[in-house]
């Protein structure tokens, strides 16, 4: 083979050599399996971060602090309501900010004698690029739309 490297970074037409449309296919599918292989490693990774409110990995589970028996319910609730609300289609933003304002298990306001609360909420939409937050307990502040630009 004798062509330029440069060659590869240019869309192929009818008069491209045969090798050198090849090696463009082969780098295509190369790139194709290695971006799929991460994304899958990236879903597990996320899996992980979803399914277990208390810890990421089960080594942890052997190091991680004592903690009061209502505190584990509680995450475990909170978890439990997030998928009772969520459980349907045409969720909006909107819908989203009413989740994490749910008095009923999600948005915690400090107790004795944990005194653990919420201390905020984020929701993004990276499709849009559009991001809102709340500082503090979500029930007691409103939102802040933050647009980034494309």
């Amino acid at each position: 083979m004798n062509w330029d490297w440069n060659q590869l970074l240019q869309w192929p037409n009818v008069e491209t050599p045969t090798d050198i449309w090849l090696t463009q296919l082969f780098i295509i599918v190369l790139c194709t399996v290695s971006v799929n292989f991460i994304m899958m490693r990236v879903i597990d990774v996320l899996d992980r971060l979803i399914n277990k409110t208390e810890t990421l990995w089960d080594d942890a589970l052997a190091r991680q602090a004592p903690k009061q028996e209502g505190l584990m319910a509680s995450s475990s609730r909170r978890l439990e309501r997030a998928h009772e609300l969520l459980a349907r289609d045409g969720i909006t933003v909107d819908d989203l900010m009413a989740v994490t304002r749910d008095d009923e298990a999600i948005c915690r306001v400090s107790t004795a004698p944990a005194h653990i609360e919420s201390s905020g909420a984020a929701i993004m939409r990276p499709g849009t690029l559009d991001f809102w937050a709340v500082w503090g307990v979500p029930s007691h502040n409103e939102y802040v739309h933050v647009p980034f630009a494309a």
